[in-house]
């Protein structure tokens, strides 16, 4: 790849980091700090081939005896042994993994390795061990806050919560039948050896018990319009987007790499040109007169270089020269050469200046059915099933509401009647974001839609609040939470045995 192809690749990543963090931000309607264990199914029996023992254990480590007998976090009405520890260490490992799996070579981890021998890459003078070890502990510490906190609160589990983590338990035992492996051997094999199903019950009836008290005290959490206004007025460079085009030209492209002139000579013609459509045009007629259609460089390739120039909803990066020009100064029509002192220079014509996005969310109902619990072959027709008994019973909101309840996976909105309120289209998963911003969307609408690994059966609430707006009030819940975390922690008393890790199970 010549220079000038590597620095408009470069671009092209840029423009995709800020695509990323968008969406990053997006997901903060769904997610929140606490770092939820999810258990993935699909990736446990990949795993259970290939888990490595590094370790000879002894008769009681291997039954969880010393584990079990052994506290590493304690406050006062929770205790978390290493058995418990274990099952968050390996379920952290694996969501890891099935994360990263792409990447894990370029990380230096061997999943063929003990993870106590391999330098950890996020964390200087840290194993792999450590690493999975301090993300157990972090994400065990603050559910044992949030579980003291609905202690002081009298909050119990429901009989609903007590079936979810019985769904999850009996999904793990079907796995198991699966790949013929007795319950108690697989339990051990992917949550560390002598994990058994008491320990991984507690484990989720502690993780319960936190997020029922997370959800009640954001649900506590409302703002006035003029608090939405004065929060994002605070934080403005984090809500504000520009519209831009740019495109790169370089000296290895005009083949002067002494003088840079003739790449400078094509950067200023570039910048002559101000509106957004001349602008696609002359970066169109440059590539054709430098570069050749081939089987290497074809006409379809070409068009997407050309539609790569337009950047849309770009967030201020305050390390970026062409950033503060466009959020600073810059007018629409107008453009601007950044020169990098190496014979490349980036051409940047503004498309709109600094914006809220004031466009409506979207809110719907859904009911998501996933492959762990039913079959391939299964899953379409349940959720037609689903589909059809509804409209039987008269498809209302109120209808859907309950079957929700009843059926959905989407266990962060399922006790809520499905509810995901004031989404953006990059907030939702998969194809359930282009549905419910179809033009044609009304109110009353529901269909079966396939999605990664499953089915989501969605109802059409209506529109939303500002986008701006939603970004707004998730912010600022995460902001108070973090805020009231920190007092929590300075009111609860919780004590750690450090070398209580050591007897987390080495069984990768």
């Amino acid at each position: 790849m010549g220079k000038g192809q590597r620095v408009r690749a470069e671009r092209a990543a840029e423009k995709e980091a800020n695509k990323i963090a968008e969406a990053k931000r997006a997901k903060k309607q769904k997610i929140t700090k606490v770092a939820v264990t999810v258990i993935s199914i699909v990736l446990i029996v990949c795993l259970v081939g290939g888990l490595v023992y590094n370790a000879v254990y002894s008769a009681a480590f291997r039954k969880g005896t010393i584990q079990r007998d052994t506290v590493v976090l304690e406050t006062e009405n929770y205790s978390v042994d290493a058995a418990m520890m274990s099952y968050f260490f390996y379920s952290q490992y694996n969501n890891f993994l099935n994360t990263y799996s792409s990447y894990l070579e370029a990380l230096g981890l061997d999943t063929s390795v003990s993870l106590k021998t391999q330098d950890c890459t996020f964390e200087s003078g840290s194993s792999w061990f450590d690493y999975f070890a301090n993300q157990a502990g972090s994400e065990v510490k603050e559910y044992l806050y949030l579980a003291e906190k609905a202690q002081e609160e009298k909050m119990t589990l429901s009989d609903d919560d007590q079936a979810d983590i019985q769904a999850t338990i009996d999904q793990l035992y079907s796995v198991a039948e699966e790949n013929k492996i007795e319950n108690a051997k697989f339990l051990s094999a992917v949550f560390g050896t002598g994990v058994n199903e008491s320990d991984v019950r507690k484990c989720l009836e502690l993780q319960k018990m936190a997020l029922n008290y997370l959800n009640k005290f954001q649900d506590s959490l409302s703002y006035t319009d003029a608090e939405l206004e004065q929060y994002y007025t605070d934080n403005i460079d984090t809500y504000r987007y520009v519209d831009y085009y740019s495109f790169t030209i370089a000296a290895e492209d005009t083949k002067d790499t002494t003088t840079y002139a003739a790449a400078k000579t094509q950067a200023d013609a570039l910048a002559a040109v101000k509106d957004a459509a001349a602008f696609s045009a002359w970066v169109e007629n440059y590539l054709r007169a430098n570069k050749t259609i081939s089987d290497d460089y074809t006409e379809d390739e070409l068009k997407s270089e050309v539609s790569a120039v337009a950047v849309t909803k770009a967030l201020y990066n305050d390390e970026d020269s062409a950033s503060e020009w466009l959020f600073k100064t810059a007018k629409v029509g107008e453009t601007f050469i950044y020169d990098d002192e190496t014979g490349s220079y980036t051409v940047y014509l503004c498309t709109a200046t600094p914006y809220r996005d004031e466009s409506a969310t979207r809110t719907i109902r859904d009911i998501v059915l996933t492959e762990s619990t039913y079959s391939e072959d299964e899953i379409q027709q349940k959720a037609t099933d689903i589909l059809n008994e509804m409209k039987a019973a008269g498809l209302t909101e109120e209808t859907f509401k309950k079957y929700a309840a009843e059926y959905s996976e989407n266990t962060s909105s399922s006790a809520n009647g499905g509810l995901c309120e004031n989404y953006k289209e990059s907030s939702f998963e998969g194809n359930i974001g282009a549905w419910a911003y179809s033009s044609n969307r009304k109110v009353g609408d529901f269909e079966a839609i396939e999605i990664d690994g499953g089915y989501a059966i969605c109802y059409y609430v209506g529109e939303g609040i500002a986008a701006w707006k939603s970004d707004c009030i998730s912010d600022k819940k995460n902001a108070d939470y973090e805020a009231a975390y920190e007092e929590w922690t300075k009111a609860i008393s919780l004590e750690e045995n450090e070398k209580g890790y050591s007897k987390i199970p080495n069984n990768v």
